[in-house]
């Protein structure tokens, strides 16, 4: 059997409380003994309410923060505390598509952002795809590379901004 694409091992991350004069006064338990495994194809959701700790959880997986203990495997080798042995391997999709894309780029344009600089090939035509034909003639009635942001369904915004949109072959 093969290993877990990614695997978090008893994660825990604590952050230190300060008083007024900056001194130490206690500690938040953000993220405590939190351990899951993630096949290669399979989709994972991580649930919880709010302040229990699913952001912290993302920005220690992405690299964006360190984990106090506990590991972080990555195709079997850990990253915690590591910088850029991430690249091209995960991405966050956010919560708020919306607050992710730049409102002054088409989808194509914003799409062909992360293309261009891990130099994929598809990068450049993206960047300068055109609406599909069903979306000049009803706008509303499919997502369309084109558009802006703005100009957009909610659920067409969410789709650009997700890893797996993209330009097709």
């Amino acid at each position: 059997m093969s290993r877990p694409m990614l695997e978090v091992v008893d994660l825990t991350k604590v952050f230190p409380v300060r008083n007024a004069l900056g001194r130490q006064s206690g500690e938040v338990r953000a993220v405590d003994g939190v351990s899951f495994s993630i096949e290669r194809g399979q989709v994972y959701g991580l649930a919880g309410e709010s302040g229990s700790g699913k952001s912290t959880i993302a920005r220690m997986i992405m690299g964006l923060a360190s984990p106090t203990s506990g590991d972080i495997l990555l195709d079997g080798n850990n990253i915690a505390g590591a910088n850029g042995s991430r690249a091209g391997k995960v991405q966050m999709v956010f919560q708020n598509p919306g607050s992710s894309l730049n409102p002054r780029r088409t989808a194509g344009q914003s799409i062909a952002v992360p293309l261009t600089a891990h130099g994929h090939p598809r990068g450049d035509r993206a960047r300068r795809s055109r609406p599909p034909p069903c979306s000049r003639r009803h706008p509303a009635s499919c997502g369309s590379p084109a558009r802006t942001p703005c100009g957009s369904p909610s659920g067409s915004t969410k789709t650009a901004a997700s890893p797996t949109c993209g330009p097709t072959p």
